[in-house]
Order: structure tokens, then C-alpha cells, then sequence
């Protein structure tokens, strides 16, 4: 109050807009005579004061006295600290809700509940353009007893000054409908019909094109400030990158699916349809020295069986990749037969496997060790040369431990071939993080070590 001459004026004298709490002070304390200490806005001047004021004369005395320090600066940090931490939490929340969706539906759904509940508002909604900038549609939103917007509108019914803040991309806010010279009467009558008394909404234009908007409502008029545009904006942005995230996910993992397929009819055809072929060849076989000569025949029976059984495994293999979730529910024991029992049958080099106990592993870990020993066997197949190999492992709960090793050509660990797959298995390995180690020397073969977890006492020796 620097400045201002105070002697024999009433505080409503001074300036009859001071707020309330002004007169409830002074008055408490000429009621009661208790002297207070308090901080008090005076909006008039813009400023706070920490305020300590007592009553001087008898007691039939209306007088008091007050000494004022200017706490302004002090006051504005404290709100803007406090501001912050409510943005911080808000943000919080936020990623809470949307972290693990990937539907883009149920991510509209929580990112305006979550806007809504924390602005207090009646409706919020997320819509999106259609490719072709014809259609708004809102596939969810949340509300606080109005009806829901869920639809699929026609730019064209759009009120012009929304249509207007959409096609410059800029943020549009309307205090009160009722008092807006910018709409017209028959869309303010709309407004108010869908219970819109004021409105944010911010556009989201992405490569020149209007992709979506965010819209808050609120039934009755309200004057928005610019924290809450502010924190609208961002939630827009935010809402915007989860949906492009998830559907971008989605593509990848449509295209991974697609690429698995691809590489199963390859297998099919490389091994389970040679392995026929090459029995149905062999059966003719028989047949024609069965009607020549006999001697021979249980052999080539034998062969033959070994065949139909390497084509059945095969099978049950390629069944299994097919099928989402049957690698984590089978034995991890069975797996590990069925796989060398398909690599056998396609091929003349001799597998020994030794293994221990029962593996029983959590769904993701049994998942990623298949794959790793699934790549180990493919690499001897496609590049060691090898006439034999050796499985040595060892499982029980929650621990699994193993050695692949080959008498292959061998190949330079720290150069390896891109083809190899060395690079794939290591990152798996660390996914769960288990220990993974290969070791190979040319013209002697590889070998490959894994053990989960890493903190298991190892009862092999690693390369």
C-alpha cells in the first residue's frame, strides 16, 4: 500500500474491490481483540502481504492497528512450486493410464478421463479426421452428467469458428457461449443444446494435414486459464503419440506375423515336404525290390520310418510356432526333442543329448531359451559343416543350464558372419538376463553356454 494515503479512510474507501477476507480480519479482530498474523491477496494492487494486526484503544474501541510486509515474490514461488507439482502429478497419471494400452480406442478412453476428472470438467473428447478430411469421429470420451459425443460428424455441420480454429491449427477457447460475439445464434442454441456453456479445443495438424482434436467442455461458462490450456495442449500431444505409437506397433507386429508365416511355408517346403518327398521316392523304391528281391527290404523299411518320424517331428515343430502360447506350455524337455529330432531328419550328422532334471521356467524365459537353442541348432545346420553334435543341459525350478557344442568348421567370434545369428542370441540372453557365452575356434566347431539365472552356481564349464 505504498503510496496510498490511509490516514481516516476505511478499507472500502481505500478500494471497495478488496476481497472479503480483508474485512472478515479486521473485523475478527475488533470483535475480539485477539491480535492475528496472517497472508492475504490484495487483488486491487496485485500483491500479497504477510499481515499482523491487533486492536489498539479500550475496550469499546473499533480501532485496529496493522503492519504489512510485502510477501509477493515469496507467494508467487510458493504457487508456482505448488502449480507444478500438480502438473507433475497430473503427467504421472497420465503415463500410468496409457503406458501399457495398444488399443487406440481404450487410449482415447483413458486420456480424456483422465483430463476430465483432473480439470474437473463435463466432457472431454478425442476425435479423429478421416483420411480424406471429411468425417470427425469420436470413438470415446468421457463425461460428468451430460450425454456423450460419440459419433461420426460431417466437417461441414462443424460451427464455423471451430472449423476456422481447426483448419489454422491454432487452440480455440470460449469462455461463455451465451457471450460470444463469434457464434451465431442458431450454433450457440447448438451449443447449449449439447450442454457446452464454454469450451478449449486444440487441433492437431501433423505434416500440414488435421489428423485429430482435443476438446474439453464444461456445462456452465468458465474462464480458463492458461496453466489448464497449457496442460490441454500437451495431453492433445501426448494422446496423439500414444495412438501413433500403438498402431505402429501393431503394423510391426501384423508385419512380424506375416514375416513368421513366410519363413514357416519355407520350412515346410525345405524340410517337411523334402522329407515326404524323399519317403515317397524310397517306398517306390521298396516296392520294386520287393517284387524283385527281398534282401535288402527291412533296411530300406527302416529308413523309411526314420523318415515318416523326422517329417512328423518337423511337423509338430512348425504346429508349435504356429500356435501363440503352445511354446510356453509344452515341457521344455519335450520341446528340446522335438527340435533335434526335426534337425536329425533332415539331416546325416549325429545329435547326442544329455540332459538332466525338468526345466521349469517362467513363459517368457522358456520362450527366449527355445529361440536360443532353436538359432544354435539352425547355425550348425546352415554353416558348421559339422558331422556331429552335442546337447548337455540341465533344468529344474526356475533354473535351466546348457552347453551346444559342434565339430564343425568353426568360425571367428569376433568378426561373426551376419548370417549366424550370434548378435540375435546374445540380446535375447540379455532380455532375461541370463549368461550367454560362445566360444569357437576354425576347424575345431563351436560352442554355446547359457545359464538362468545369471546368479545360479554353474555345475558346467563355460567355454
Amino acid at each position: 500500500m505504498t503510496g496510498t494515503e490511509l490516514v481516516g479512510k476505511t478499507t472500502r474507501q481505500l478500494d471497495p474491490n478488496y476481497e472479503q477476507h480483508w474485512y472478515e480480519f479486521f473485523g475478527g479482530i475488533a470483535k475480539t481483540g485477539i491480535g492475528q498474523r496472517l497472508e492475504l491477496s490484495a487483488e486491487p494492487l496485485g500483491v500479497w502481504y504477510n499481515v499482523y494486526a491487533f486492536k489498539v484503544g479500550g475496550a469499546d474501541s473499533r480501532r485496529v492497528a496493522a503492519v504489512y510486509q510485502d510477501v509477493t515474490e515469496h507467494k508467487r514461488s510458493e504457487i508456482a512450486t505448488q502449480k507444478a507439482a500438480v502438473r507433475d502429478a497430473f503427467r504421472v497419471e497420465l503415463s500410468d493410464a496409457l503406458r501399457t494400452l495398444s488399443d487406440p480406442k481404450i487410449i482415447q478412453s483413458e486420456a480424456t478421463r483422465v483430463l476430465g476428472q483432473h480439470l474437473k470438467a463435463t466432457r472431454v473428447h478425442y476425435g479423429e479426421i478421416t483420411d480424406d478430411g471429411s468425417f470427425f469421429v469420436v470413438q470415446n470420451n468421457y463425461t460428468d452428467g451430460v450425454e456423450n459425443l460419440i459419433g461420426r460428424y460431417p466437417i461441414g455441420v462443424v460451427s464455423s469458428v471451430l472449423l476456422e480454429a481447426a483448419q489454422t491449427g491454432e487452440p480455440l477457447t470460449v469462455s461463455d457461449v451465451h457471450q460470444d460475439p463469434r457464434f451465431s445464434e442458431k450454433e450457440r442454441a447448438a451449443y447449449l443444446h449439447s450442454d457446452i456453456g464454454s469450451q478449449i479445443l486444440v487441433p492437431l495438424v501433423k505434416a500440414g494435414r488435421l489428423v485429430a482434436a482435443l476438446s474439453v467442455h464444461q456445462k456452465v461458462p468458465r474462464l480458463w486459464t492458461t496453466e489448464e490450456m497449457e496442460l490441454i495442449q500437451e495431453t492433445a500431444e501426448r494422446t496423439w503419440a500414444a495412438i501413433a505409437h500403438a498402431r505402429q506397433t501393431t503394423q510391426t507386429q501384423e508385419l512380424a506375423v506375416l514375416k513368421d508365416r513366410q519363413q514357416l511355408a519355407r520350412e515346410l517346403h525345405d524340410s517337411v515336404t523334402q522329407t515326404l518327398f524323399s519317403a515317397s521316392v524310397l517306398s517306390e523304391v521298396i516296392l520294386r525290390k520287393w517284387e524283385q528281391n527281398q534282401e535288402g527290404t527291412p533296411k530300406l523299411l527302416s529308413d523309411l520310418n526314420s523318415q515318416i518320424k523326422g517329417a512328423m517331428a518337423e511337423m509338430r515343430t512348425l504346429l508349435l510356432e504356429l500356435r501363440p502360447g503352445n511354446v510356453e506350455r509344452v515341457r521344455f524337455i519335450e520341446l528340446l526333442q522335438q527340435l533335434v529330432a526335426a534337425v536329425q531328419s533332415r539331416q546325416t550328422m549325429q545329435i547326442d543329448l544329455e540332459f538332466e532334471g525338468d526345466p521349469i521356467l517362467r513363459p517368457d524365459v522358456q520362450l527366449t531359451v527355445y529361440r536360443i537353442v532353436q538359432e544354435s541348432l539352425n547355425n550348425i545346420i546352415k554353416h558348421s559343416q559339422a558331422a556331429q553334435a552335442w546337447i548337455v543341459g540341465r533344468g529344474g525350478a526356475d533354473v535351466i543350464e546348457f552347453r551346444i557344442r559342434d565339430n564343425g568348421v568353426g568360425f571367428p567370434v569376433d568378426e561373426p558372419s551376419k548370417g549366424l545369428g550370434t548378435q540375435i542370441m546374445r540380446e535375447r540372453a540379455k532380455d532375461i538376463d541370463a549368461r550367454f557365452e560362445i566360444r569357437s575356434t576354425l576347424g575345431r566347431g563351436t560352442e554355446v553356454y547359457l545359464l538362468w539365472p545369471r546368479t545360479e552356481t554353474p555345475q558346467f564349464d563355460s567355454p
